[in-house]
Protein backbone atom coordinates (compact mmCIF):
# COMPACT_ATOMS: atom_id res chain seq x y z
CA UNK A 1 0.00 0.00 0.00
CA UNK A 2 1.31 3.45 -1.09
CA UNK A 3 2.22 5.49 1.86
CA UNK A 4 4.72 8.51 2.73
CA UNK A 5 8.40 7.95 3.70
CA UNK A 6 9.27 8.28 6.72
CA UNK A 7 11.42 10.91 7.87
CA UNK A 8 14.97 8.89 7.59
CA UNK A 9 16.84 9.66 11.17
CA UNK A 10 20.76 11.16 9.73
CA UNK A 11 23.39 9.68 12.09
CA UNK A 12 23.93 12.73 14.36
CA UNK A 13 27.20 13.32 16.62
CA UNK A 14 26.69 16.51 18.94
CA UNK A 15 28.89 18.33 21.25
CA UNK A 16 29.24 21.82 21.85
CA UNK A 17 31.92 22.13 19.26
CA UNK A 18 30.31 20.94 16.98
CA UNK A 19 27.42 23.65 17.91
CA UNK A 20 29.86 26.88 18.10
CA UNK A 21 31.06 25.70 14.23
CA UNK A 22 27.50 26.08 12.80
CA UNK A 23 27.83 29.48 10.71
CA UNK A 24 25.14 31.31 8.95
CA UNK A 25 25.67 33.07 5.64
CA UNK A 26 23.67 36.32 5.98
CA UNK A 27 23.82 37.80 2.61
CA UNK A 28 22.12 34.17 1.92
CA UNK A 29 19.95 33.65 5.41
CA UNK A 30 16.95 36.18 4.59
CA UNK A 31 16.05 35.21 0.91
CA UNK A 32 16.43 31.13 2.00
CA UNK A 33 13.73 32.31 4.61
CA UNK A 34 11.40 34.10 2.77
CA UNK A 35 11.20 31.05 0.23
CA UNK A 36 10.45 28.99 3.30
CA UNK A 37 7.86 31.16 4.53
CA UNK A 38 6.19 31.66 1.03
CA UNK A 39 6.63 27.87 0.28
CA UNK A 40 3.93 27.57 3.22
CA UNK A 41 1.60 30.30 2.83
CA UNK A 42 1.09 28.93 -0.80
CA UNK A 43 0.22 26.02 0.89
CA UNK A 44 -2.10 26.85 3.82
CA UNK A 45 -3.38 30.47 3.21
CA UNK A 46 -5.19 32.33 0.53
CA UNK A 47 -4.20 34.32 -2.54
CA UNK A 48 -4.75 37.20 -0.69
CA UNK A 49 -2.64 36.58 2.39
CA UNK A 50 0.51 35.10 -0.18
CA UNK A 51 0.51 38.64 -2.12
CA UNK A 52 0.35 40.59 0.87
CA UNK A 53 3.72 38.64 1.92
CA UNK A 54 5.28 39.21 -1.17
CA UNK A 55 4.17 43.11 -1.32
CA UNK A 56 6.29 42.92 1.90
CA UNK A 57 9.37 41.50 0.13
CA UNK A 58 12.10 44.00 -1.19
CA UNK A 59 12.19 43.87 -5.13
CA UNK A 60 16.03 42.64 -5.24
CA UNK A 61 15.36 39.99 -3.41
CA UNK A 62 12.15 38.92 -3.75
CA UNK A 63 12.60 35.14 -4.62
CA UNK A 64 11.15 32.92 -7.34
CA UNK A 65 7.55 31.82 -6.73
CA UNK A 66 4.62 29.81 -8.20
CA UNK A 67 1.31 31.89 -8.31
CA UNK A 68 -2.09 30.60 -8.75
CA UNK A 69 -5.20 31.65 -8.90
CA UNK A 70 -7.66 31.46 -6.56
CA UNK A 71 -9.98 28.57 -7.38
CA UNK A 72 -6.84 26.67 -7.17
CA UNK A 73 -5.57 28.12 -3.76
CA UNK A 74 -9.10 27.42 -2.67
CA UNK A 75 -8.90 23.53 -3.71
CA UNK A 76 -5.28 22.70 -2.19
CA UNK A 77 -6.88 23.36 1.35
CA UNK A 78 -10.11 22.21 0.37
CA UNK A 79 -9.81 18.86 -0.90
CA UNK A 80 -7.23 17.36 2.11
CA UNK A 81 -9.60 19.07 4.94
CA UNK A 82 -12.54 17.13 3.44
CA UNK A 83 -10.58 13.80 3.74
CA UNK A 84 -9.54 14.88 7.59
CA UNK A 85 -13.02 15.02 7.69
CA UNK A 86 -13.67 11.86 6.49
CA UNK A 87 -16.03 12.78 3.26
CA UNK A 88 -13.84 11.23 0.60
CA UNK A 89 -16.73 11.43 -2.02
CA UNK A 90 -16.58 15.03 -1.91
CA UNK A 91 -13.04 14.52 -2.00
CA UNK A 92 -12.96 12.25 -5.46
CA UNK A 93 -15.32 14.78 -7.07
CA UNK A 94 -13.18 17.81 -6.51
CA UNK A 95 -10.04 15.88 -7.78
CA UNK A 96 -11.78 14.41 -10.28
CA UNK A 97 -12.68 17.67 -11.59
CA UNK A 98 -10.01 19.64 -11.16
CA UNK A 99 -6.72 16.90 -11.16
CA UNK A 100 -7.87 14.54 -13.33
CA UNK A 101 -4.93 12.58 -13.85
CA UNK A 102 -3.58 12.39 -10.48
CA UNK A 103 -5.60 8.80 -9.30
CA UNK A 104 -5.87 7.74 -12.73
CA UNK A 105 -2.22 7.18 -13.36
CA UNK A 106 -0.98 5.57 -10.51
CA UNK A 107 -2.43 2.54 -9.44
CA UNK A 108 -1.22 2.39 -5.76
CA UNK A 109 -3.11 6.26 -5.25
CA UNK A 110 -5.83 4.77 -6.73
CA UNK A 111 -6.16 2.09 -4.44
CA UNK A 112 -5.56 4.05 -1.40
CA UNK A 113 -7.81 6.34 -2.54
CA UNK A 114 -10.58 3.22 -2.45
CA UNK A 115 -9.49 1.92 0.70
CA UNK A 116 -9.91 4.99 2.70
CA UNK A 117 -13.82 5.17 0.81
CA UNK A 118 -14.32 1.84 1.95
CA UNK A 119 -13.13 2.52 5.44
CA UNK A 120 -15.57 5.36 6.13
CA UNK A 121 -18.47 3.76 4.71
CA UNK A 122 -17.65 0.90 7.04
CA UNK A 123 -17.53 3.55 9.88
CA UNK A 124 -20.89 4.58 9.02
CA UNK A 125 -21.89 0.93 9.36
CA UNK A 126 -23.67 1.00 6.20
CA UNK A 127 -22.20 -2.75 5.82
CA UNK A 128 -24.71 -3.36 2.77
CA UNK A 129 -23.16 -0.15 0.96
CA UNK A 130 -19.60 -1.37 1.84
CA UNK A 131 -20.32 -4.60 0.08
CA UNK A 132 -21.49 -2.97 -2.76
CA UNK A 133 -18.59 -0.78 -3.26
CA UNK A 134 -16.25 -4.04 -2.84
CA UNK A 135 -17.79 -5.59 -5.42
CA UNK A 136 -17.49 -2.70 -7.91
CA UNK A 137 -14.69 -1.17 -7.41
CA UNK A 138 -12.89 -3.26 -5.36
CA UNK A 139 -13.04 -6.94 -6.44
CA UNK A 140 -10.49 -6.14 -9.34
CA UNK A 141 -7.47 -5.30 -7.19
CA UNK A 142 -8.02 -9.05 -5.21
CA UNK A 143 -6.58 -11.03 -8.12
CA UNK A 144 -3.14 -8.32 -8.37
CA UNK A 145 -0.34 -9.79 -5.99
CA UNK A 146 0.60 -6.28 -5.05
CA UNK A 147 -3.05 -5.41 -3.31
CA UNK A 148 -4.35 -8.88 -2.81
CA UNK A 149 -3.49 -9.24 0.88
CA UNK A 150 -4.17 -5.53 1.49
CA UNK A 151 -7.98 -6.32 -0.37
CA UNK A 152 -8.55 -9.13 2.15
CA UNK A 153 -8.00 -7.55 5.55
CA UNK A 154 -10.32 -4.81 4.19
CA UNK A 155 -13.37 -7.00 3.12
CA UNK A 156 -12.64 -8.43 6.83
CA UNK A 157 -13.79 -5.32 7.96
CA UNK A 158 -16.99 -5.99 7.09
CA UNK A 159 -17.32 -8.65 9.35
CA UNK A 160 -15.53 -7.23 12.19
CA UNK A 161 -16.68 -3.49 11.41
CA UNK A 162 -16.44 -2.65 15.28
CA UNK A 163 -12.19 -2.80 14.65
CA UNK A 164 -12.25 0.47 12.83
CA UNK A 165 -13.35 2.32 16.17
CA UNK A 166 -10.89 0.89 18.05
CA UNK A 167 -7.91 2.61 19.21
CA UNK A 168 -5.05 0.45 17.67
CA UNK A 169 -7.05 1.33 14.52
CA UNK A 170 -5.99 4.65 14.66
CA UNK A 171 -8.88 5.72 11.95
CA UNK A 172 -7.60 10.31 12.66
CA UNK A 173 -4.06 9.23 12.07
CA UNK A 174 -4.88 6.96 9.03
CA UNK A 175 -7.20 10.04 7.29
CA UNK A 176 -3.99 12.49 8.91
CA UNK A 177 -1.32 10.45 6.59
CA UNK A 178 -3.50 10.50 3.74
CA UNK A 179 -4.39 13.75 3.52
CA UNK A 180 -0.70 14.52 3.78
CA UNK A 181 -0.19 12.47 1.14
CA UNK A 182 -2.79 13.77 -1.21
CA UNK A 183 -1.83 17.24 -0.31
CA UNK A 184 1.73 16.22 -1.68
CA UNK A 185 0.44 15.37 -4.81
CA UNK A 186 -1.46 17.94 -5.28
CA UNK A 187 1.38 20.25 -4.30
CA UNK A 188 3.82 18.98 -7.10
CA UNK A 189 0.92 19.06 -9.76
CA UNK A 190 0.23 22.66 -9.38
CA UNK A 191 4.29 22.89 -9.56
CA UNK A 192 5.29 23.08 -5.88
CA UNK A 193 7.66 20.91 -4.39
CA UNK A 194 5.93 17.67 -2.24
CA UNK A 195 6.67 18.28 1.21
CA UNK A 196 6.67 21.72 2.56
CA UNK A 197 9.92 22.92 3.68
CA UNK A 198 8.90 24.71 6.85
CA UNK A 199 7.38 21.11 7.95
CA UNK A 200 10.90 19.31 7.11
CA UNK A 201 12.44 22.11 9.07
CA UNK A 202 10.07 21.23 11.68
CA UNK A 203 10.88 17.82 11.91
CA UNK A 204 14.40 18.04 11.45
CA UNK A 205 14.85 20.46 14.68
CA UNK A 206 12.81 17.82 16.82
CA UNK A 207 14.73 15.59 15.62
CA UNK A 208 18.39 17.58 16.86
CA UNK A 209 15.82 18.82 20.21
CA UNK A 210 15.58 15.19 20.97
CA UNK A 211 19.34 14.48 20.43
CA UNK A 212 20.84 17.47 22.13
CA UNK A 213 18.43 16.18 25.34
CA UNK A 214 19.88 12.94 25.16
CA UNK A 215 23.61 13.54 24.17
CA UNK A 216 26.16 13.59 27.33
CA UNK A 217 28.26 15.41 25.77
CA UNK A 218 26.55 18.46 25.29
CA UNK A 219 26.26 20.69 28.71
CA UNK A 220 25.10 23.64 28.06
CA UNK A 221 21.48 25.11 28.11
CA UNK A 222 19.41 24.42 25.89
CA UNK A 223 16.29 27.30 26.75
CA UNK A 224 16.22 27.70 22.61
CA UNK A 225 16.10 24.21 21.98
CA UNK A 226 13.25 23.37 24.51
CA UNK A 227 11.30 26.32 23.14
CA UNK A 228 10.69 24.24 19.86
CA UNK A 229 7.03 22.56 20.26
CA UNK A 230 6.29 19.08 20.26
CA UNK A 231 3.13 19.48 17.99
CA UNK A 232 2.97 20.29 14.35
CA UNK A 233 3.63 23.69 12.58
CA UNK A 234 0.55 26.04 12.69
CA UNK A 235 -2.00 25.12 10.62
CA UNK A 236 -2.83 28.75 9.08
CA UNK A 237 -6.24 29.93 9.10
CA UNK A 238 -7.34 32.82 6.64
Amino acid sequence: MYAIPPLIEPKLEVSKKNLMEIEIKEENYGVNLQKIILSHLTRKCSQKTVQAFINQIDEKTKPEFVNFDEKTFTLKKEIPSLILEGQLEKAKKLLDENFATLIRENEEIEFEFLTHQFIEIVQKKDLKAALNFARINLSKFADNPKFSEATQELLLLIVNHETINQPHFNLEMKRKNFASLIESLISKKIGLSEQNPLEIIFRQSKLVKNKLKASKKVKIELDEVDSIEDDDPMEFVD
